[in-house]
């Protein structure tokens, strides 16, 4: 039906404020299971495993064009914390 992929930022080096911190690596649901509460109940899941590892911060990132996950985060509970224009400027010498 789908998965959700999590990592602990705390093992992802020597830096403390990581500590607490989480960041979904990867959410996916089959097109035939969408809207049906796979994604709400993967998080349910995730949120229990975050609790008992101390996390309480997960970060997600989305394009403004993902608007269907950009609603369903919101709707989780996340709130956006910053943009980032992505992108390369050629100059022409």
């Amino acid at each position: 039906m789908g998965y959700i992929e999590v990592e602990n930022l705390a093992d992802a080096g020597p830096v403390a404020c990581n500590d607490g911190w989480a960041d979904i690596g990867n959410l996916h649901i089959l097109e035939a299971y969408q809207r049906q509460g796979i994604a709400t109940w993967l998080f349910g899941l995730v949120a229990e495993s975050l609790d008992l590892a101390w996390v309480d911060r997960l970060l997600e990132y989305a394009n403004p064009e993902q608007v269907a996950e950009l609603t369903l985060f919101h709707r989780l509970g996340f709130v956006e914390l910053a943009r980032t224009a992505r992108g390369f400027d050629v100059k022409d010498d």
